[in-house]
C-alpha cells in the first residue's frame, strides 16, 4: 500500500504534525471547528501538491513556482497532483447554469444540431433543407405510373402584379402558370390586382413517372430550383411533396440560417433572444412596487410620484378615475382589476375629455390618457439623465422575458425539436426527467448519436448519484447554495475520467439531506475505483462510517487544535476513543439527542398562503412567533424557494418597505413582526481586503488604541496610519494586501507572498508602533480566543470579542480575508454581530444551513447561540437538515415527499412532539440516527 506523508507540518496553528494517508483510498478528515482541517488539507496538502506540479513543468512554470512559498512543512512525499474543491459559493453569472457548468447543455447542442427536426416558428410546419442529390433520389423514388407535376414556387404570398416577372418567365420558354390555385396558360394570364397577395408556380413539367425519365427529372428539378431560388414543389394525386436546399418556410416566406452550435447557445448573439439577449429576464415596471394598495389617490398612494402630488398630476389622475368610474378618495384595494388596469396602463386608443388650469397656462382637449406604467415607460426611454433612470429603476423588477417565455432562445433556435422538445424544454427537466427522456429506446435508435446519448446519460446519472436529480440544467448558478455547487463540481470530476489524481473535497455534505449521503458516498467512491485519492473534509456521521481511513485534528480550535489526535483504518476509529469516534460510535452523541423543554406555539403566527413558485404545489404554511422553527425536506423538495424566494421578501416588502422581487403567493400575515433580518451565508465582504475584525468594528476600536500610544504621538501617527487599506500606512507593493497576483495562463491564478513587507500588510516605520510587544500585524494575526485576553482591558472592544468566541469563532484571526472563510462560518459571525445589538425584540430571523462545516462538538454551542435570540422575544426559523438542530427546535415544517417536480408539498407542519409521531422521511432519518424511537 502506497502512502502520502506528511512530516513536521507547521502551517498556521498545526504543531508540527506528522501523518500518512494512504492513496487510492476514501479518507476522511475530520475534527473541531478550526482545529486545523483545512490547513492541513488545503494550505499544506494542496499548495505543495501544486507546487511539486509546476516544478515538474517548463522552465518558466518553475522560475514561478520559486516565487511560490513553500508550506511550512519539512516534507511531503507521495502525493500525485490535486484537484481542490471547496465549500464555497462562487459569484456565478446569471448566464451561467447548470448545463454550462457541467458541459452537459454542450453536448445537447451538438445533439440538437445534427439529430433536430426544424419547424417553421409562425406555422409550425416542418422544414428542412436537402442537398440536390437527394431531392432528384426522393422525387425518383416515386411510383412507377403516378401522374405529377414538377413547379417552382416563385412568388409566394407577396402583393404586386407581377407582369414583368410572368413575361421574363414565358420569354424562356414556360408556358404554364398556376396563379392563385388556378392553372392558366402564357396566353390567358390573367391581370393581377396590385393590393393583393399572390401565389404563382412555374409549372415546369408534368409527366408519368417510369425509369426512362431519370435524367428529365434531374433537369426539371434543377430548374426549378434555379427559377424559384432553391424550392421545388411535386405535386401527386391527392398531396404536395415540397424540397428546399434552404432552411425556409413556403407559406410564412420565411427564411433561417442551417441550424448549428451557436443557434443553440444562449451567450451566443446567433442564438439568444434578442429582447432578453440570452437571460430570459426582462425588466419591467411593477404596479406593486409604484402604488400603496391600502391608500387612495388623494392619500398619496402613488409611490412612482417622488414629491407631494401636484395639480397637474391629480388633474390626470382624476381624469383617468373618472374613465374607469372610481373616485380620488377610494382605496387602490377595492378598485377592479379593470379599473386598476386604467390607472397603471391608460385610456389606451380611446379618447377622453382632458383640462388644465393654472397661472401659468391652460389644457384644453381631448386626447388618450397615458396610466401610470405607460408615463414611466415612456420617460424611462427618453431620459438621458443617469439620475432619473436609476430612480425609474427602483420601480421595476426582473421578471419572465415576454418573447421567449424565459427560455432565452430566439424562435428559430426554439423550433427545433428533438421528439416535439425544444433545448429548452429538455433543459427546464429535473435532470431525472431528462434522464428518462433519453433512456427512450426510440432516441437511442439514432446511430450517428448514439455515443453521444450515452455521454449524456452518463453525465446526468453523476448528478442524480450526486443528490443533485432535482436540478434542472437550465437553473442559473447563482440560484444554488454553496452545498450544490461544491457537488456540481465533484459530478463533473467523475464524469472527467482522471486518473492518479489526489481529490481535496470539503464538506459535500453541506445541505444535502440525510437520505442522500449514501449516494454522495458511491460517488466518491466511484473517484477511488479509478486509481484516485480522495480527501473529505466532514463532519457527518454517517459519510465518517463510511470512509475507508480517518485521520481527526483536534483537540480544540486554533491554538488548542492542530495535533493528529487519531489516524487510522475504519475498525480502530470505531472502538477509539477520540472526540470525534465518541460521537459518531460512542455515548457523546447522546448529548445532542437529549430532549430539551420545548415550548408550544401561542396565538401569534406568521402565515403564508398560496406559495407555487417553482415546485411548490400552491401550499400554505404557518410559522408561531417568539418559538424556533425548523423547516427540512429533502434536497430540492422547495425549502430555499419557500423561505428564500417567497416568505423573505415577502416580508421585507411588506415589513420594512423593501422592494425586492418575490415568488407567486396570495397572500403574507405577519402581525407583531417588526424587522425581518436574513443571516446569509454570502462572504462578509467584496474583496480580500475585508476581515472579520473590520466586519465586527472591532478594527476601528484597535486602530484607535495604536492611535493613542505614546510612540504613533510622537511621531503624528493618525487612526488612518493602522489602516492597510490607508496609503498613509499600507505597504506601497502590495497595496496591503500581504501578496502579490501571478497570473497563470493554464491553472487558477497563483498568490505569494509580497517580498516587500513579507506578508505584513504595512510599511516598516508603521510596524516599529508597538502595544504591549506587538504591532498591528502582530495583532490581526491573533485569533479572536488571544485577542479577547489581549484587549481584555478595554471593555468595549473586549465585549465584540467575546461574541465572536460565544460564536464558537475563537479560532478565526482578527485579519484573515472575508473570502477565506467557509459559508457558515461568515453566518456565524453575522449572528454574533446581531447578538451585540440592542433588541427590543419582534425580529424574524431567518437562517439558511447554519451548522454548515460545524463539528458535532460545536452544534451545541450553536443551538444555544440560536435559542438565545428567541430568549429576547424574537422568531427563529431556520432550513437545516441537520438532526441535532431539528431535534432541538420548538416547531417543524417539512416539504417533500422528494426533490424536483415530485416534491414542493407540505408533508408535515406542527409540534416536535407530534412530528416524532408523523411517517416522513427526515422522521425515519432520526430514527435511524436514534434521535428519537419509533414503535
Amino acid at each position: 500500500m502506497r502512502f502520502i506523508n506528511i512530516s513536521k507540518a507547521c502551517e498556521h496553528n498545526l504543531k508540527s504534525i506528522s501523518a500518512r494517508i494512504p492513496r487510492e483510498h476514501f479518507t476522511v478528515i475530520t475534527g473541531p471547528s478550526g482545529s486545523g482541517k483545512s490547513t492541513l488539507a488545503f494550505d499544506v496538502l494542496y499548495n505543495e501538491a501544486n507546487r511539486k506540479f509546476l516544478e515538474a513543468l517548463s522552465l518558466k512554470s518553475r522560475q514561478i513556482s520559486s516565487q511560490i512559498e513553500k508550506p511550512h512543512v519539512e516534507s511531503v512525499t507521495g502525493i500525485s497532483p490535486a484537484i481542490a474543491i471547496e465549500q464555497k459559493k462562487l459569484s456565478g453569472s446569471i448566464r451561467s447554469t447548470v448545463g454550462t457548468v457541467t458541459e452537459i447543455y454542450n453536448l445537447l447542442r451538438v445533439l440538437f444540431a445534427n439529430q433536430a427536426q426544424a419547424h417553421c416558428p409562425g406555422c409550425g410546419r416542418m422544414i428542412s433543407a436537402a442537398p440536390l442529390d437527394r431531392i432528384i433520389s426522393e422525387i425518383r423514388s416515386l411510383p412507377e405510373g403516378e401522374k405529377i407535376q414538377i413547379l417552382a414556387p416563385v412568388v409566394k404570398k407577396r402583393r404586386g402584379n407581377f407582369r414583368g416577372v410572368l413575361d421574363s418567365l414565358i420569354k424562356k420558354g414556360y408556358l404554364r402558370f398556376e396563379i392563385d390555385g388556378n392553372t392558366y396558360l402564357a396566353e390567358d394570364l390573367p391581370e393581377l390586382a396590385e393590393e393583393q397577395a399572390h401565389d404563382i408556380n412555374v409549372i415546369v413539367d408534368r409527366l408519368v413517372m417510369n425509369s426512362g425519365h431519370k435524367e428529365r427529372l434531374a433537369e426539371d428539378t434543377e430548374n426549378s430550383l434555379a427559377l424559384s431560388g432553391g424550392y421545388v414543389l411535386v405535386r401527386r394525386p391527392g398531396k404536395e411533396l415540397f424540397f428546399s436546399q434552404k432552411y425556409s418556410c413556403p407559406d410564412c416566406n420565411l427564411f433561417f440560417e442551417t441550424p448549428s452550435l451557436r443557434l443553440f447557445s444562449f451567450n451566443n448573439p446567433a442564438g439568444a433572444c434578442p429582447e432578453c439577449r440570452g437571460t430570459g429576464k426582462a425588466m419591467k415596471f411593477s404596479g406593486k412596487r409604484m402604488l400603496d394598495m391600502e391608500k387612495s389617490l388623494n392619500e398619496g398612494a402613488v409611490l412612482y410620484f417622488s414629491s407631494a402630488n401636484g395639480k397637474w398630476i391629480m388633474t390626470w389622475l382624476g381624469a383617468l378615475a373618472k374613465f374607469g368610474d372610481f373616485t380620488l378618495d377610494e382605496p387602490l384595494k377595492n378598485l377592479t382589476a379593470k379599473q386598476l388596469d386604467i390607472l397603471l396602463y391608460g385610456t389606451g386608443e380611446k379618447k377622453v375629455d382632458f383640462s388644465y388650469k393654472s397661472e401659468n397656462f391652460s389644457v384644453k382637449q381631448t386626447r388618450a390618457l397615458e396610466g401610470i406604467i405607460t408615463q414611466a415607460q415612456r420617460r424611462f426611454k427618453q431620459t438621458k439623465s443617469e439620475f432619473i433612470r436609476r430612480q425609474l429603476e427602483g420601480f421595476m423588477e426582473k421578471t419572465e422575458c415576454g418573447k421567449c417565455r424565459g427560455q432565452r432562445l430566439n424562435p428559430w433556435a426554439l423550433s427545433c425539436l428533438i421528439n416535439q422538445k425544444s433545448i429548452a424544454d429538455l433543459s427546464s427537466l429535473p435532470v431525472t426527467g431528462l434522464y428518462d427522456f433519453f433512456s427512450d429506446q426510440t432516441l437511442a435508435a439514432h446511430e450517428p448519436s448514439a455515443k453521444l446519448l450515452g455521454e449524456i446519460r452518463e453525465r446526468l446519472k453523476s448528478l442524480i448519484d450526486i443528490g443533485l436529480g432535482y436540478l434542472s440544467l437550465d437553473r442559473s448558478m447563482p440560484g444554488l447554495s454553496g452545498g450544490e455547487e461544491s457537488r456540481l463540481r465533484l459530478s463533473s470530476q467523475i464524469d472527467s475520467g482522471l486518473t492518479g489524481v489526489t481529490y481535496i473535497i470539503d464538506e459535500p455534505t453541506s445541505g444535502l439531506h440525510h437520505n442522500d449521503a449514501a449516494r454522495l458516498v458511491e460517488s466518491i467512491k466511484k473517484i477511488v475505483q479509478r486509481e484516485n485519492t480522495a480527501l473529505v473534509i466532514e463532519h457527518d456521521p454517517a459519510v465518517i462510517r463510511s470512509a475507508h481511513y480517518i485521520l481527526e485534528m483536534g483537540e480544540g480550535a486554533g491554538q488548542k487544535g492542530g495535533s493528529v489526535v487519531f489516524q487510522g483504518f475504519q475498525k480502530d476509529f470505531s472502538s477509539g476513543t477520540s472526540l470525534t469516534a465518541r460521537y459518531v460510535y460512542g455515548q457523546q452523541a447522546q448529548s445532542l439527542r437529549e430532549k430539551k423543554q420545548r415550548r408550544l406555539p401561542g396565538k401569534k403566527f406568521i402565515k403564508l398562503s398560496g406559495a407555487e413558485e417553482n415546485n411548490l404545489k400552491n401550499i400554505s404554511v404557518s410559522i408561531p412567533q417568539n418559538l424556533f422553527t425548523v423547516i427540512c425536506g429533502v434536497s430540492g423538495s422547495g425549502k430555499s424557494t419557500l423561505v428564500d424566494q417567497i416568505l423573505y421578501p415577502a416580508l421585507a416588502n411588506k415589513i420594512m418597505g423593501a422592494k425586492k422581487d418575490t415568488g407567486k403567493f396570495k397572500k403574507v400575515e405577519a402581525l407583531g413582526i417588526r424587522t425581518v433580518y436574513y443571516v446569509d451565508q454570502d462572504p462578509i465582504g467584496a474583496s480580500a481586503r475585508s476581515s472579520p475584525a473590520t466586519f465586527i468594528g472591532a478594527f476601528d476600536d484597535i486602530r484607535q488604541i495604536f492611535s493613542s500610544l505614546g510612540e504613533a504621538k510622537l511621531r503624528g501617527y493618525s487612526k488612518n496610519r493602522f489602516s492597510y487599506n490607508s496609503r498613509e500606512g499600507r505597504c506601497d507593493k502590495c497595496r496591503g494586501l500581504g501578496t502579490l497576483r501571478i497570473e497563470m495562463h493554464f491553472m487558477p491564478d497563483m498568490h505569494i507572498v509580497c517580498d516587500n513587507c513579507g506578508g505584513k500588510k504595512y510599511k516598516s516605520e508603521v510596524l516599529e508602533v508597538k502595544l504591549r510587544g506587538k504591532n498591528i500585524s502582530d495583532v490581526l494575526e491573533m485569533t479572536f480566543g488571544e485577542a479577547e485576553n489581549f484587549f481584555s482591558a478595554w471593555p468595549r472592544l473586549a465585549e465584540k470579542l467575546t461574541l465572536m468566541n460565544r460564536a464558537g469563532l475563537d479560532y478565526l484571526t482578527l485579519g484573515q480575508s472575508g473570502l477565506t472563510l467557509s459559508g457558515g462560518e461568515a453566518q456565524r459571525l453575522k449572528i454574533a454581530l446581531e447578538l451585540g445589538k440592542f433588541s427590543s425584540g419582534s425580529t424574524l430571523y431567518i437562517l439558511d444551513e447554519p451548522t454548515s462545516g460545524l463539528h458535532p462538538a460545536d452544534i451545541a454551542r450553536l443551538l444555544d447561540l440560536l435559542e438565545s435570540l428567541t430568549e429576547k422575544n424574537n422568531t427563529l426559523l431556520v432550513i437545516e437538515h441537520n438532526l441535532a438542530v431539528i431535534n432541538r427546535a420548538d416547531y417543524i415544517i417539512e416539504l417533500g415527499p422528494q426533490g424536483g417536480e415530485k416534491g414542493g408539498y407540505v408533508l408535515f407542519e406542527g409540534s416536535a412532539d407530534e412530528f416524532c409521531r408523523a411517517d416522513t422521511p427526515t422522521v425515519r432519518a432520526l430514527a435511524d440516527e436514534k434521535y428519537i424511537q419509533q414503535p
